[in-house]
């Protein structure tokens, strides 16, 4: 059945980053880092919602090695909050060095925190449908 706009949520992330990235080639010897359960793990700051649409708007500039934009996701909340009203942390996995300059919602800026690749967004307001 298909969701009417209403249901639906946007969240906007302005992102800017350096084009250079050096890779790391796993080797035997690694341990299982909290990176690797974070980036694999269908927890609880990703499992209550599921996004419908990403609007994805990119600028590359090869002279000083960059790209910017910005990316709209769309989302649409699959379970309740646990406490009706509460805010609800989201889990948006975003590679290093790309840099998150600010989250928006609904026009209100949103606090963020990062913690390695992922970026954790408490989301006032999100019901189910």
């Amino acid at each position: 059945m298909p969701r009417s706009l209403p249901t639906l949520a946007v969240l906007t992330a302005v992102l800017a980053a350096v084009l250079a990235v050096p890779t790391a080639v796993p080797t035997a010897a690694q341990e299982h880092t909290r990176a690797d359960t974070l980036r694999g793990t269908v927890g609880p700051e990703r499992v209550w919602w599921d996004v419908t649409f990403y609007d994805l708007h990119v600028a590359v500039s090869p002279t000083d090695s960059t790209i910017t934009g910005r990316v709209g996701i769309v989302f649409e909340v699959t379970e309740p909050a646990p406490l009706p009203g509460a805010p609800r942390t989201m889990q948006i996995d975003l590679q290093q060095p790309l840099a998150v300059d600010s989250i928006t919602r609904r026009g209100a800026r949103l606090e963020y925190d990062r913690d390695g690749n992922v970026v954790w967004v408490p989301v006032p307001g999100t019901r189910v449908g």
